[in-house]
């Protein structure tokens, strides 16, 4: 039998968090084992006061300071044992009885993961107009940054298998964005089936604000322009055909000692098995692109090492010249040869 993780954030909900717990306890999923983890988010309002009265009944944790809904739906994901796991808000604005739907679409076998769309259903909506268009925009953009075709991402019903939870970042309302993003870079397929929402305001205790929304456009469309291009840094290159004597010119012959040359000997490796080769002449040769600006750019795109990994492979055949050396050649002895292991 499959288990169901259900992961409940919450902060500060004293007037909701009985009414979710009872529903979730009460909900029945046929053929599924249900597994409930609640992690408080440091509330200072009571709710943690009703959490100890269901410790016997579902897994509770607490946060040791207030860290914000990702990071809490975070340390809850590392909680969670189950093969699927789903997110259910504590501010009843979502129904705890429609997860059986969102179940229902993963048995048949639509997709891997499975979203509540709160936008295609019939039901007619009133009110909330701002917030509605919010998730409306958003989600055309995340459409098109991404290449998806969802309705609602920005709902808190998301169904996805657990090796999936990795992706689930730490941070804010921002992070289930993220989230939606991470999973479509990975190529995992997302279904939509209608949900039920019922919101609140403010004056009811809703957290999310509009500058999470604005936050969340720009974090959006910089995580897209990041993976613009995947960095190859783990990607080996075989250069065993590219490398000659230094003296003579002719090809090397790999060795237990190293790269050996049949005229002039063996050059010896470090302790990657990569040959010492660059000698003062060809150093000094580069000295123009050293004095450049290149050394201070890198410096500066390495304090952002996504981009920096995203960019740089473009111009790293041309400006990445031994940039290292340059400042110890001084103290190289004449006729030695110096290795710039990046």
């Amino acid at each position: 039998m499959k288990k169901l993780s259900i992961v409940i954030p919450c902060y500060n909900e004293f007037k909701t968090i009985k009414k979710i717990l009872d529903r979730v306890l009460a909900v029945s999923l046929s053929g599924w084992e249900k597994e409930i983890i609640v992690v408080d988010d440091y509330s200072v309002d009571g709710t943690k006061d009703i959490l100890k009265k269901y410790k016997n009944r579902v897994a509770v944790f607490y946060q040791p300071e207030n860290s914000g809904k990702g990071t809490t739906v975070r340390r809850g994901l590392k909680e969670a044992t189950g093969d699927y796991i789903i997110i259910q808000d504590a501010d009843l604005e979502y129904a705890p009885e429609e997860i059986p739907s969102l179940l229902l679409a993963i048995e048949r076998g639509k997709r891997d993961v499975i979203f509540g769309s709160r936008n295609i259903h019939h039901e007619k909506r009133s009110g909330f107009l701002l917030p509605r268009l919010g998730v409306w925009f958003i989600t055309k953009l995340m459409n098109v940054l991404y290449r998806l075709d969802l309705t609602d991402v920005w709902t808190c019903y998301k169904l996805f298998p657990e090796e999936a939870k990795g992706d689930f970042l730490s941070g804010g309302f921002d992070s289930e964005l993220l989230f939606t993003a991470s999973l479509a870079r990975h190529g995992l397929k997302i279904f939509e089936v209608p949900i039920s929402h019922h919101p609140r305001d403010l004056s009811e205790g809703k957290k999310i604000r509009y500058r999470d929304g604005f936050r969340s456009i720009f974090l959006l469309i910089s995580d897209r322009l990041i993976h613009l291009r995947k960095p190859r840094v783990r990607q080996p290159k075989d250069i065993s055909r590219l490398l000659c004597c230094l003296i003579c010119y002719t090809p090397l012959r790999k060795t237990d000692k190293g790269y050996a040359c049949e005229k002039d000997g063996v050059f010896i490796s470090d302790d990657s098995n990569r040959p010492i080769l660059l000698d003062t002449s060809e150093l000094l040769s580069n000295k123009t692109e050293h004095e450049s600006g290149i050394n201070w750019l890198k410096s500066f795109l390495k304090q952002f090492p996504k981009l920096y990994y995203s960019i740089w492979h473009f111009f790293c055949p041309v400006l990445m010249i031994q940039n290292g050396p340059r400042k110890i050649v001084t103290f190289v002895r004449k006729g030695g040869v110096i290795l710039d292991v990046g």
